[in-house]
């Protein structure tokens, strides 16, 4: 039809329609096929090829008569509002199919001649059918009665129910009825031309109807005609966008093969309309409205963006698409069914797989198909780019951002390279060429596509034509840029081989950096390019040591692998709704993560991750990989670990675990993070200790089992003095023992006051004799006005003297009792202390 003018088009169709009003009664067979055979035994018609979009047969029924070649048209076919069930019109039957597996569950057949349309109403417990009997019949749902019928005079061409107040519309040739539940009489309004389509909007406020004559009606609710849009061809299909943002917009599509859009207001959308080169039969909104899916004498379903632009194809069958009906949104994965002119229902599942890049920061991934989101995973500012057609591949590096649409590349630049926040985008180059590719690459002045065994390099500057090509004896599955000098980057190149090549950009020949016997899928480098972790298609992770070309680390079932982009020997990798972090040879740790997420970015402690379409983002403690380094004594890589993020309890416990086992470089970074002044205090002491004991065995030239005597000495007082400072002073006590320094111990216990504790270790001293230590006790009762405490403790002293002088002094409550004491343990040898009492 292509070809044809518009009368003979126009002529055509009138005569299609009429075919369709022949009668076949005789017992129908159904052929169905489902799943993988579906799939091979339709080719490419089952699947998309397209890397971003996949469309898969889920099943397939052919309805025809056991001694026809080809089935009749399908007429009309719904999904039910929960997603479950799939309503058709063919021949004189509703058909009522099991969605998920394409069973036959119900066939109906109260109409006498065929039928033309059915519908569901939003609600889930009715749907409507109409046809050349001039009846509509209202079916319960579940049971599939009939509930009511009522009739026309002339045969019904369309029923559609008003999702709001489920009002049914019902369309002829002539006139059109307005049915409410609620009432049994059916209010009929004539019309000047045959009724080829009709919708309600999202609100059920209004109407649209689509005629033969070549326009479009919007009328009110009750019917009331508010406003007539001229089109040139039969309006053979409509539909009102079900999307929030575009609620009042009208999709049409009429027989001059154009797809035009209007608004409520009837003026027309988009301002111009939109060739599609085939004679549109059937339109269904997709995805909230986001898209549409176009079905017509092309035999194909087409998606397109809610503006028209084609994205891509569905299905493709043998004869015209009468007819194609989304599933609803939010009722498990996303579905298109379409019937066919030859008696073809087929029930297609979509797929839409992750187009996106990321580098450093900066994540970049597709959005409704046409829209590209940069994301800054650490300000989380985002910032949009709408390309206005189909995203094919994203690939982001450094200030760059490359986009494939359908036919060029767009590659970006930022606006301000200089500031690492800076999230504004220009065009920087447009390669118009249609480069089919696999994996898509962006540098800082090339642009790489590999396909098949093939890498090949295009310049950004014009002309874009191929500079460099490289050739491999395999396919290739993972490409990552390395980074390098602007020009001379380096490329990390996969095969389905397992071996794993290094390119640069501006040198012809391969280098081989690391070899396995497995099909990679994915692949990453640590920030230093030691390590190499490789993931196969049987989900087995390989870490390959470069240097030494031997598999440092394997695990089974992984999904995603990633480096940390600042510690070498840190990485993590997500498997069965686990997430598990590998610092270098300590035991793996693993959370719980949500299942079939992959991770994109591990920066510092934290993983940024993709799950059900949307980014997120997980803080991660790295104290357990911290104290797996404390525990190998390499303090410097635990420091190292704890710079990614730790709190002020994990420097303290690094520090001092450092300081303990003599690594005062590593103690010291800890407390000066801390600002620990009292530490820093101690390291400093510790270390002038031992520089001057090695001094002094130099300038007296002891032998070096005298100086390892005096530095083990050294080290048992320090580590004494690190409990004292810890607040474990019954063990610095102990330690000081150990060191024979007890009068240490002695002077710890003098210095906090703790008198019993201190006599207790100057038992052990032959230097401090215990009447000194009463002594310095009765002074400190006396300095803090406990002048019985004091007292006491001089008579035990033998100052009996002080001891009276302190009860006269402080005359308090039964300081006679305390004085008569004194008087009675003094010596006769005493007057000065009897003449006081």
């Amino acid at each position: 039809t292509t070809n044809l003018n518009p009368s003979t088009r126009t002529f055509l169709a009138a005569l299609l329609s009429s075919l369709a009003l022949e009668r076949h009664r005789a017992t129908p067979v159904s052929v169905v096929c489902r799943g993988a055979d579906a799939l091979l035994s339709l080719a490419a018609r089952g699947r998309s090829r397209s890397r971003s979009m996949r469309c898969e047969l889920v099943w397939k029924d052919v309805w025809k008569e056991k001694d026809e070649e080809k089935g009749a048209p399908i007429n009309d076919v719904k999904v039910t509002a929960d997603g479950q069930r799939i309503i058709v019109a063919a021949r004189d039957c509703v058909l009522v199919y099991n969605a998920k597996d394409g069973d036959l569950l119900q066939p109906l057949q109260a109409h006498k001649d065929t039928v033309y349309t059915v519908d569901c109403s939003s609600d889930g417990k009715r749907f409507a059918s109409g046809g050349a009997d001039d009846t509509v019949i209202i079916w319960v749902d579940h049971t599939f009665r009939g509930e009511l019928k009522y009739k026309h005079q002339d045969a019904i061409q369309k029923v559609v129910y008003n999702p709001v107040t489920l009002q049914l519309l019902s369309c002829t040739g002539s006139d059109f009825g307005l049915w409410y539940p609620d009432q049994r009489s059916v209010d009929k309004h004539r019309v000047e031309a045959k009724i080829l389509s009709a919708d309600w909007t999202p609100s059920g406020l209004h109407f649209a109807l689509g005629f033969f004559n070549g326009k479009v009606q919007i009328r009110d609710k009750d019917g009331t005609e508010r406003l007539v849009i001229e089109r040139n061809a039969p309006v053979w299909t409509l539909a009102w966008s079900p999307a929030r943002d575009d609620r009042e917009i009208l999709a049409v599509g009429c027989w001059d093969q154009t797809l035009s859009f209007y608004k409520v207001n009837g003026l027309q959308h988009y301002n111009k309309d939109r060739r599609l080169g085939f004679d549109p039969n059937s339109l269904s909104w997709f995805d909230k409205g986001e898209y549409l899916v176009v079905g017509g004498s092309d035999k194909k379903a087409t998606l397109c963006t809610k503006e028209g632009v084609k994205l891509a194809t569905i299905a493709e069958e043998e004869a015209w698409l009468w007819t194609v009906a989304a599933k609803p949104a939010g009722q498990g994965h996303s579905g298109v069914v379409v019937g066919t002119n030859e008696g073809t229902i087929a029930y297609y599942r979509i797929d839409f797989d992750e187009v996106h890049g990321v580098f450093c920061d900066r994540y970049a991934y597709r959005e409704n198909l046409t829209d590209v989101v940069v994301q800054h995973l650490l300000t989380e500012q985002r910032v949009r780019i709408k390309c206005r057609d189909y995203v094919k591949n994203i690939a982001v590096y450094k200030n760059r951002l490359a986009v494939q649409l359908q036919d060029r590349v767009h590659v970006y630049e930022q606006g301000y390279p200089e500031n690492d926040l800076d999230m504004h985008y220009r065009v920087k180059e447009k390669i118009y060429k249609d480069l089919p590719c696999d994996h898509l690459l962006v540098a800082s002045q090339h642009v790489l596509l590999s396909k098949g065994n093939k890498v090949q390099l295009f310049p950004l500057h014009p002309p874009h034509v191929v500079e460099r090509e490289w050739g491999f004896e395999a396919d290739v599955k993972a490409v990552r840029i390395d980074g390098g000098p602007e020009g001379a980057e380096g490329v990390l190149v996969g095969l389905s081989t397992g071996a794993v090549y290094r390119i640069f950009l501006n040198n012809a020949f391969p280098i081989l950096v690391a070899e396995v016997q497995a099909n990679i899928q994915m692949l990453d480098i640590s920030p230093v390019r030691r390590k190499l972790a490789i993931v196969d298609t049987m989900k087995r992770l390989k870490v390959v040591n470069l240097e030494t070309k031997e598999v440092d680390f394997f695990e089974e079932n992984v999904d995603s692998i990633v480096f940390n982009t600042e510690e070498e020997d840190l990485m993590c990798y997500s498997a069965a709704g686990q997430l598990h972090l590998k610092a270098g040879k300590l035991p793996v740790k693993s959370q719980t993560i949500d299942e079939g997420a992959i991770v994109i970015g591990f920066r510092g402690c934290r993983v940024t991750y993709l799950h059900d379409h949307a980014v997120k983002t997980l803080q991660t403690s790295q104290i357990s990989a911290t104290q797996g380094y404390m525990q190998e004594k390499n303090f410097r890589k635990a420091y190292d670990i704890s710079a990614l993020g730790a709190t002020r309890a994990d420097w303290k416990c690094l520090g001092i675990g450092a300081l303990e086992n003599g690594n005062l470089t590593t103690a010291r970074q800890c407390f000066r993070r801390l600002r620990d002044m009292r530490f820093l205090e101690l390291i400093d002491h510790i270390e002038v200790r031992r520089k001057t004991v090695e001094s002094e065995a130099v300038r007296q030239e002891i032998s070096k089992a005298a100086l390892k005597e005096q530095l083990e000495k050294c080290d048992a007082l320090a580590r004494a003095e690190i409990l004292a400072y810890q607040g474990r002073y019954q063990e610095a006590g102990k330690a000081f023992s150990r060191a024979n320094d007890v009068d240490r111990a002695v002077q710890l216990f003098v210095d906090l006051r703790m008198w019993e504790e201190a006599k207790v270790f100057a038992a052990n001293s032959s230097k401090v004799d215990l009447r000194d230590l009463t002594k310095l006790q009765a002074k400190w009762a006396e300095e803090t006005s406990d002048w019985k405490t004091a007292s006491e403790m001089y008579v035990n002293a033998g100052e009996f003297s002080k001891a009276a002088q302190i009860i006269t002094d402080n005359v308090g409550e039964g300081w006679q009792l305390a004085l008569s004491e004194v008087a009675e343990a003094c010596p006769r040898n005493q007057p000065e202390a009897l003449r006081i009492c």
